[in-house]
């Protein structure tokens, strides 16, 4: 790897470094938040995060 990206374990260490791979985390924090945020705001169960979710890909 050319840069160090932090502590890297497991099946990271076989991976072999892609920016690509920061933003599909990045996307994921993103989407995870949003689902948070939707539950606590909204009160919104699992299967309705689930369809709204789907709707807004």
């Amino acid at each position: 790897m050319a840069k160090n990206h932090g502590s890297l374990i497991g099946i990271e260490t076989k991976i072999e470094y892609n920016p690509i791979l920061e933003e599909l985390g990045a996307l994921y924090e993103s989407w995870k938040r949003s689902g948070i945020n939707w539950m606590q705001t909204e009160k919104l169960s699992e299967s309705e995060l689930e369809k709204r979710s789907n709707e807004k890909v």
